[in-house]
């Protein structure tokens, strides 16, 4: 029976079940557009958020690292600043459980709290590749699907995929494209994508940094000014005083005024790499050769699920089953090169200081979304 405590998601036919009635639970269950009804009795992934809520747990070996150890089928991450947390059943075929206990052991939590940011920042940090992103990629791999890391959106008769690493320019240029009422925004830096080469729409709230607000886009600079003057000073403040790339997060639905793409099969594939020629050029690339770089851009974000599972395996006694990182990028391999096989592939090579807009014209003109 469902307990009043409980929110429901499902993001790519991954159902999640967010426990907890407290601001943090229902932060992240609003971040992942939960609701109070659920149609179904089996959940992929549970999320529970309670103070000491991992008291119970014994675990076998501790690993060299900080405050982390773990049992057969259970691990504990006690290094992190804003909480810790105990993930049990990621490595078999039941329902993984996630329990966090968000304590205040650090007097610089303390004062976030204090400040009136520690909901947020406590939020933002489950749901970040430190956490939630890396145990959902696990989990999507084992239904044949798959998180890129790209900017997905829809066009015509089909979705169109801008991948690279971070500071290509994937996030700045997939929102000038989608200044167009006839495309629909899929996702942004945490795409998903399947065998069959479908992509679909995950709620993960943007990440708009200041650096892509400076092009003009109608859609951010609407954003920015639905902003309150005390934001507004802040963000200034930090941009031009203080010389940094402030970031702020929005919904997807908000952001685009409901204009999203739920399921797309995916038409073209564009990877972005930054260099110092004078002109914008189009290299056309064999699926395998695209797979390897997108693999690396997207295997990067990822890496401190290879550094607990390199603990792990480094200190697990004789008969336990954790796989290796190299399994993991095998698997994402092999459904990317399903997914890309009838794609029309394309890497663009993009002058150091090309704004959006003269990139955009440029793909617009030959043809690629």
């Amino acid at each position: 029976m469902k307990e009043k405590n409980e929110f429901f998601a499902s993001i790519a036919g991954i159902k999640i079940k967010i426990i907890g009635d407290n601001s943090l639970s229902k932060a992240i269950a609003n971040d992942l557009e939960a609701t109070l009804v659920s149609d179904n009795n089996y959940y992929h992934i549970s999320i529970e958020i309670k103070d000491d809520n991992v008291s119970n747990y014994q675990p076998k070996v501790f690993s060299a690292k900080g405050s982390m150890n773990f049992n057969e089928s259970k691990y504990f991450v006690d290094y992190l600043n804003e909480m810790n947390y105990l993930i049990e059943n990621l490595f078999d075929s039941e329902t993984v459980k996630i329990k966090i206990n968000p304590n205040e052991k650090s007097i610089k939590k303390r004062i976030k709290k204090f400040l009136g940011n520690k909901i947020i920042i406590e939020k933002n940090t489950i749901l970040s590749y430190a956490l939630f992103w890396y145990v959902f990629h696990f989990e999507l791999v084992k239904g044949e699907k798959s998180f890129i890391h790209a900017g997905l959106f829809e066009a015509k008769d089909g979705a169109t995929i801008i991948s690279g690493t971070g500071g290509c320019g994937k996030t700045s240029t997939l929102f000038k494209i989608l200044e167009d009422n006839n495309t629909k925004y899929i996702s942004e830096d945490f795409g998903i994508i399947d065998v069959k080469g479908y992509c679909y729409y995950n709620p993960k709230p943007v990440s708009i940094y200041a650096s892509d607000m400076e092009f003009g886009q109608s859609i951010l600079k609407d954003f920015y000014n639905s902003f309150t003057l005390a934001e507004k000073i802040l963000w200034t403040f930090k941009r031009k005083v203080l010389g940094i790339n402030p970031m702020i997060k929005a919904k997807p639905k908000k952001l685009m005024n409901g204009r999203i793409g739920e399921k797309s099969k995916i038409k073209n594939v564009l990877y972005f790499i930054r260099n110092n020629d004078k002109n914008l050029s189009i290299e056309p690339i064999d699926t395998v050769n695209l797979v390897e770089r997108v693999l690396d851009s997207s295997m990067r974000e990822l890496k401190t699920f290879n550094e607990l599972l390199l603990l792990m395996r480094a200190n697990a006694p004789k008969g336990f089953d954790i796989p290796t990182f190299k399994s993991v990028r095998e698997s994402t391999k092999d459904i990317y090169l399903n997914a890309f096989s009838n794609t029309k592939n394309r890497i663009i090579y993009i002058p150091h200081k090309t704004t959006p807009d003269i990139l955009v014209s440029f793909l617009k003109e030959n043809e690629l979304f």
